[in-house]
């Protein structure tokens, strides 16, 4: 009990510690790979090929969910952590996870329609990057880069 307790005062007193060497390299580590996987897709891989394939992969899970009973819901299957709220969804444990991480691809600008399609990961801020070069942008910007697509 006594070491739960001092284990416990340390990390709330000097969680700063934690933050710095800990969870901040570990932020920049997982951005680069964000970023670096976000231009492999951006720039060498055929969109179309690569939808159908996620596609497909979701309706796989949808068709091994239909094998089932059904009574439990579906959800996403994304991570509490990568949330931008700060409840944590406790929900996900009794429901059937679907992922969907890979999802995060701009698919096309059709121009005349003025339309963007885009799958449900892809992030404002990826959004707002893309279409600005092209002299587009959303009628309401987001200001939290991280929120996307399909959360909003």
């Amino acid at each position: 009990m006594i070491s739960e307790s001092l284990l416990e005062h340390l990390l709330k007193k000097y969680r700063w510690i934690f933050v710095i060497f800990f969870l901040l390299p570990l932020t920049f580590f997982y951005d680069i790979y964000h970023f670096i996987r976000q231009q492999v897709t951006e720039y060498f891989k055929d969109k179309s090929v690569c939808h159908d394939l996620k596609v497909k992969h979701v309706q796989g899970q949808v068709r091994e969910w239909i094998k089932t009973d059904q009574s439990i819901p579906m959800c996403t299957g994304r991570a509490g952590w990568k949330c931008m709220s700060l409840r944590e969804p406790k929900y996900k444990s009794s429901m059937f996870p679907v992922d969907l991480e890979a999802m995060d691809t701009i698919l096309s600008v059709d121009e005349e329609k003025k339309t963007v399609k885009v799958e449900p990961y892809v992030t404002m801020g990826q959004l707002t990057r893309y279409l600005i070069p092209r002299g587009w942008t959303i009628p309401v910007v987001v200001e939290l880069d991280d929120v996307t697509v399909g959360k909003l």
